[in-house]
Parts: structure tokens; C-alpha cells; sequence
């Protein structure tokens, strides 16, 4: 498999796997900001995921955005605006899958 597509597959892996278990909290409660919130705040090992993911995040949009004045990588605005709604999982191995092809 190419590096497109290995980058290509690890970006849907990375939006469809925490969405899928967002869908069962969603499932069980309905949409409550606070109530998620709380529970990804309950206990210190949810909180130690939900900061790596936060400052992964941050790290990754000033990764691209320092990147992109450097290369010519079209759409890297949609690795962007992925990574804020979807997470770093999505976006990190999305902007590699751009990079690459723009090569």
C-alpha cells in the first residue's frame, strides 16, 4: 500500500473509531454538553486522555499551519477545520495524506 493510502485509511480509522464510541455515549443520553463534559472529567484517567488530546490537537494545528506557509499543500484548511471536529486522529494522518499527494 502507498503512503497516500496508508495515510488515507489511518484518517477514516481516526474519525470513525472515536465516533463510534461517542455514538454509544450519545445513545445512552442523549446530547448534554455539561453531562460530557462531567464524564469525560469523573475520573483522572479520562482526564489524562482528554488533555493528551486537547494539547495534541493545539501541537497539531500549529504543526500545519507553520507547515503549510512552507509547502503548497491544497486543502490543508480541511485538515484544519478536521482535526477541531473531529480530533488529531483524523487530522494529523488527513494533512500527511495531503502533503503526500501534493508531492
Amino acid at each position: 500500500m502507498s503512503r497516500t493510502g496508508i495515510y488515507l485509511s489511518l484518517s477514516i480509522a481516526g474519525l470513525l473509531i472515536p465516533y463510534a464510541f461517542l455514538g454509544l455515549w450519545l445513545a445512552a443520553g442523549g446530547f448534554d454538553a455539561m453531562a460530557f463534559i462531567r464524564d469525560m472529567l469523573r475520573h483522572p484517567v479520562g482526564a489524562f486522555f482528554a488533555s493528551n488530546i486537547i494539547l495534541s490537537a493545539i501541537s497539531l494545528l500549529a504543526f500545519i499551519t507553520i507547515d503549510r506557509r512552507r509547502r503548497d499543500v491544497p486543502g490543508s484548511g480541511t485538515a484544519v477545520i478536521g482535526t477541531i471536529i473531529a480530533g488529531p486522529s483524523f487530522g494529523l494522518p488527513y494533512y500527511l495524506f495531503l502533503r503526500e499527494r501534493a508531492r
